[in-house]
């Protein structure tokens, strides 16, 4: 009777376990939003937290028509809305719904280790997860990668548990919504489909491989189809991917996102339009561009791939849309938890351990595939999320065998893998990405953030701050000359922004603001040539098109104002002002229909 009693024991205790798992998850992830919830930027997020959060709050009011084209998957922004509908709108609340997902993805995490390589060692990969600070920000932030890390831990775990056909297709439907958030989910499903037909002890093998591919594709198609027709030509499930393959493999920048707003990125992401591209070919001109730069300098494309390959080893986190290391100054509990060093240290560690091969295929995986676009695109904090919960698994692994060893006090057997495991953290945290710890872009955006939200004296503490910690910084000046503009001080907003040009010429916004200006105090032809300053940039930049416009008709000019709104109002058909003003300008100029 005693043997029977003692599997319902562990069985209860393992479920008290991972209750305390989500609770520390829970109570870490909601420390960490607490902690940052006086910036601006966590009030009004910007960038693509800000896209996400408006095509969520555009779903949420009923409005289910797509963004053309999109810049983002749909998987995330419709379960951003559910969350937002559930919340009534409040932020905070959503970022609560975000944090029990991850808390609970730290315990799949736990059980998957538990299944694959024990006890301890899955309960010690979910505690690692649970108080990882770069996961824990990822997950109350809104950023696809707390869905994705949730529904692919999901997935893991059905498929190491659930060695059947019907296991395999939830798991493809698991998977099909990491795909229709992030498309590079799709070596996921390649990697899923591999384990199935050469790892593990799977009945019906090809069945079971052939459910996983389908469930995943009757995901995926409607998103492909929806971005498709939203767009007008073939989109695979969101546009602008290929500019990451651009950036993240120029030999110049070592891999991380060095374009940064709004000079540099403007002039980068309107390189199709200046070359003359149709905005459904622009995918493809990046990719071309990329595979020839490549073939011109494979010494050059290598270089790229292979400080990426070290990025993918550090604990540091290059800057994508914002430096975790800013979000860490402004958090204490950030700067108190561990990052990937401490994971990819324990995961050295498990090489000593004896993990079944079988055991490790899975994961290994895993690992292959969340690699791959790391090393393919850009290196940064979100682009290296997929990779951790897999590498948890094995730093469970090795947080498992230390404890072994130290309490059986065995010196000589605990002596190699702690010596590895140091020599792997030391190595983690060789290579530090300086302009991530320069914070200037993020205290602009802090400003910015505070301009939005109606709150002048926040916003020019906060690009005050912005220019101490870069004086050279062109970003904090020209944001403090829009908000000057915004007060109705169109002289000093000029001087502001004429500054900011001199810094930064290439910042469209910039010299669109400077017409603005321009305008304010009367100066059309100044203004119509600061627009087209900002058009040389972006082309297809529709405020800048129109406003020259308008500006061309105060100055006197009809007739060049034609041209200007024909291009504007086929920028943007939909929209009645370019088309109305179009109308004035050929009366004007005695232009023909």
């Amino acid at each position: 009777m005693k043997r029977r009693d003692v599997p319902e024991r562990d069985g209860r205790r393992d479920w008290l376990t991972f209750i305390g798992i989500f609770l520390l998850a829970l109570v870490v992830r909601l420390a960490v939003s607490s902690s940052l919830s006086s910036l601006g930027l966590w009030q009004n997020p910007q960038f693509d937290a800000r896209e996400n959060l408006g095509w969520a709050g555009a779903l949420a009011a009923g409005n289910f028509q797509w963004p053309s084209p999109p810049t983002h998957g749909p998987a995330y922004p419709l379960f951003l809305a559910a969350l937002l509908k559930v919340a009534g709108g409040s932020l905070g609340a959503a970022r609560f719904g975000q944090a029990v997902f991850a808390s609970l993805t730290c315990v799949l995490v736990a059980r998957t280790g538990v299944a694959l390589f024990g006890r301890r060692a899955g309960l010690a990969a979910g505690i690692l997860l649970a108080v990882s600070g770069p996961v824990a920000l990822v997950d109350v932030s809104f950023w696809e990668e707390g869905l994705v890390g949730f529904v692919l831990s999901a997935a893991l775990f059905l498929l190491a548990t659930r060695r059947t056909p019907g296991g395999a297709a939830l798991a493809g439907l698991l998977l099909g919504v990491a795909c229709a958030a992030r498309p590079t989910s799709l070596l996921f499903v390649v990697a899923a489909a591999a384990a199935i037909l050469f790892a593990g002890a799977w009945t019906r093998r090809g069945a079971a491989a052939g459910a996983l591919v389908l469930a995943a594709g009757l995901v995926l198609a409607p998103a492909v189809l929806a971005a498709s027709r939203a767009s007008g030509h073939f989109v695979f499930v969101r546009a602008y991917g290929a500019v990451n393959l651009w950036l993240g493999n120029d030999p110049a920048s070592g891999g991380v996102q060095n374009a940064r707003p709004n000079g540099p990125w403007d002039r980068i992401a309107a390189a199709p339009a200046r070359a003359g591209v149709a905005p459904k070919d622009e995918e493809a001109w990046f990719t071309q561009r990329t595979i020839a730069r490549a073939a011109a300098a494979p010494a050059g494309l290598l270089r790229a791939v292979l400080s990426k390959a070290v990025w993918l080893t550090q604990a540091e986190e290059p800057r994508d849309n914002h430096a975790y290391a800013f979000f860490a100054s402004q958090s204490g509990i950030l700067r108190m938890l561990p990052g990937f060093g401490a994971v990819i240290a324990l995961a050295v560690v498990a090489l000593f351990a004896r993990v079944p091969v079988r055991a490790a295929a899975l994961p290994l995986l895993w690992i292959g595939a969340g690699a791959l676009p790391f090393l393919a695109a850009l290196a940064g904090l979100r682009y290296r999320m997929p990779l951790v919960p897999p590498v948890a698994l094995f730093g469970g692994a090795g947080a498992a065998l230390l404890f072994e060893r130290l309490r059986a006090r065995d010196a000589r057997a605990l002596a190699a893998p702690l010596v590895a495991g140091m020599f792997a953290l030391g190595a983690a945290h060789l290579r530090v990405h300086p302009p991530s710890h320069v914070f200037a872009e993020e205290w602009s955006l802090e400003g910015n953030a505070w301009m939005e939200m109606g709150r002048p004296e926040e916003a020019v503490r906060a690009l005050q701050k912005a220019g101490s910690a870069d004086p050279a910084a062109a970003l904090p000046v020209e944001f403090l000359g829009r908000l000057r503009l915004a007060e109705g001080r169109a002289p000093e907003a000029s001087r502001l922004l004429e500054e900011s040009l001199r810094m930064d010429p290439d910042s469209r916004s910039a010299h669109f603001f400077l017409g603005q200006a321009e305008e304010e105090q009367g100066h059309a032809a100044e203004a119509a040539a600061a627009y087209g300053r900002a058009l040389a940039i972006s082309p297809a930049f529709f405020p800048a098109r129109y406003h020259r416009g308008r500006a061309l008709i105060l100055a006197g000019d009809p007739a060049s104002a034609v041209p200007e709104l024909e291009k504007a109002v086929a920028l943007a058909p939909g929209e009645a002002p370019p088309r109305e003003l179009l109308e004035r300008a050929r009366a004007l100029a005695s232009v023909p229909r």
